[in-house]
């Protein structure tokens, strides 16, 4: 009888860990600013740049493999979420909290958890928009491998 209130106590208390933390999503300020960036269609694209993108669950990681470092641009996602990256630096791993990237209804990237991985969208594209210059990049995405393919 007490091994089972041990047992029911312990899964109790496990389920907001298998449930999966969220980060802290941005500051409001933040959030209202992001929402309110428009998606820059209208922007030239420049090519694609060496940049190499991956997920690691809550994280976007960015390997800067050009020769050139690139300041205060913004990210999208898919072309609907955007984050503000103050730095991309050359070689190394740049990462980003996914939630703080921010769609136009102030909602943060859908991260998924151990028992909510229907709520996790996949990253198909990251464009990179310099503001200063006015142009836009594809980032080359790699999607990590499962156990089917």
């Amino acid at each position: 009888m007490i091994v089972r209130k041990c047992v029911a106590i312990a899964w109790i208390g496990a389920i907001p860990l298998l449930s999966g933390c969220r980060a802290p999503v941005a500051d409001p300020a933040t959030v209202e600013q992001l929402r309110l960036m428009p998606y820059p269609s209208n922007a030239p694209f420049r090519g694609d740049l060496d940049i190499v993108v991956r997920r690691e669950r809550g994280t976007l990681v960015l390997v800067n493999r050009t020769a050139r470092r690139y300041d205060n641009v913004q990210l999208w996602l898919n072309q609907q979420h955007v984050g503000l990256a103050t730095q991309v630096r050359i070689g190394g791993e740049n990462r980003f909290e996914l939630s703080n990237f921010i769609n136009e209804h102030g909602e943060p990237y859908p991260i998924g958890g151990l028992l909510t991985p229907e709520v996790t969208f996949p990253i198909v594209s990251v464009e990179m928009f310099d503001p200063v210059t006015g142009a836009r990049y594809r980032l080359l995405v790699r999607s990590r491998k499962t156990l089917f393919g």
